[in-house]
This record gives structure tokens, C-alpha cells and sequence, in this order.
């Protein structure tokens, strides 16, 4: 591995947790999750904020260590009472709440690597977090409420066009760019299995009244 220029005025732990994230890539060393554990838990005890948020990643997705979200929250937790308002602030209190999910931890994890190794930074890379934020984002809207818009969907593009002719192609909503195929395929399952109920109602209530 590159040894780290010894003459450049690092912050206490930083040359550890630089060490850590470049085993933990393996750029600029052989990857072994093991040694980039040790190496940033060696920056955690000198306190260095990088190296404790890395921690809490590190044990919250079980990269090098055995799993533990208690222990992954009292890194988070030793984060926020030295930087409280720091970069990692937003994702040490999701860590704590469980709230970031394995998916987007790991890739806050592997954010911090070659561009924070290669310039000595540990700012974190927003692009990839908004990423994964964009992804659990659509997942929620999937789950909540994009259901019920794709039912207002199909019934405009099944029941307009029988009744006054098609839609202008200027008012169809962009379903692929939010969601993949296997996703507004179960969407639409779900949705016709809603109508159907709609329409078995209709028709019950339709009898009563020529009853």
C-alpha cells in the first residue's frame, strides 16, 4: 500500500481512517475488509469524525465485522456529540433510527472511497447518497401512493379512449422513467385487480336498484 505522506498535517485519526477506506476499496492496496475494519476503528479511537461515521456504516452493514445495529448506533451517536451538525450528521441519525437501510449504508460506506483517499478529503459524496435516496424515495412513493396514481392511469388510458377518444400523448405521465418494468407491471396487476373490485360493486348496486 502507498505509505501517506507522514509530512502532510493530517487531523488526528485521519491517516488510520484513510488507511481503512483504501483497504476497504482496494485502491491504492490490496481490498481486505478485515485490516479496513481494524484500520478504522484505530481512527475511531482518536476520535476522528470520518473514522466514526465510517464505523457506524461499517457495523450497521456488517463489512468486516459481525452485524450490530447497537453497536453501529453508539458510533453515530459518538459522531454527533463531536459534530453535530457535520456532513455525516443527516445519515449518523438515520443510522440511529434504523431509517438509512443496508442498501444505502453500504453505499455511503463505499462513497468515502477513492476520491476522499486520492485527495485527502472526507467530504461525502453527495451524488451516490442522492442516488440512494432517489431509489428508497421511489420505493416509498411505490408503496404509499404510486398505486393508486397508476389506477387513475390505466382507468384514463382503458376508459377515456372508449368513451372520447384517446388521450393527447402530451399528457401521459413518464411511468418508465420512475419505475422499472417489473415495478408498474405489479403496479398495474394490482390496480386492475382494484378496478375489478370497483366494477364488482357497481354492478351489485346496479341489481339493488332494479330490484
Amino acid at each position: 500500500m502507498e505509505k501517506i505522506d507522514s509530512q502532510v498535517n493530517l487531523p488526528p485519526g485521519q491517516e488510520q481512517f484513510l488507511k481503512g477506506i483504501s483497504l476497504l476499496t482496494g485502491v491504492g492496496a490490496q481490498k481486505d475488509e478485515s485490516m479496513a475494519a481494524a484500520s478504522l476503528l484505530d481512527s475511531s479511537d482518536l476520535d476522528n469524525p470520518s473514522g466514526l461515521f465510517a464505523c457506524a456504516l461499517i457495523y450497521f452493514c456488517g463489512v468486516g465485522v459481525t452485524r450490530n445495529a447497537q453497536t453501529a448506533s453508539e458510533f453515530a451517536q459518538k459522531y454527533l456529540q463531536i459534530d453535530s451538525k457535520g456532513a455525516y450528521s443527516k445519515l449518523c441519525t438515520e443510522v440511529i433510527d434504523g431509517s438509512v437501510g443496508s442498501s444505502n449504508a453500504l453505499k455511503a460506506l463505499y462513497a468515502l472511497g477513492p476520491s476522499a483517499g486520492s485527495s485527502g478529503s472526507t467530504a461525502f459524496n453527495a451524488n451516490l447518497y442522492s442516488t440512494a435516496s432517489a431509489a428508497k424515495n421511489k420505493k416509498l412513493y411505490l408503496v404509499g401512493g404510486g398505486a393508486a396514481a397508476l389506477v387513475v392511469a390505466i382507468a384514463l388510458f382503458v376508459l377515456v379512449p372508449k368513451i372520447g377518444g384517446p388521450l393527447p400523448a402530451s399528457s401521459a405521465p413518464d411511468a418508465a422513467s420512475l419505475f422499472s418494468s417489473d415495478e408498474i407491471a405489479e403496479a398495474k396487476r394490482k390496480a386492475l385487480e382494484q378496478a375489478g373490485l370497483v366494477r364488482t360493486e357497481a354492478r351489485n348496486e346496479a341489481m339493488k336498484g332494479n330490484k
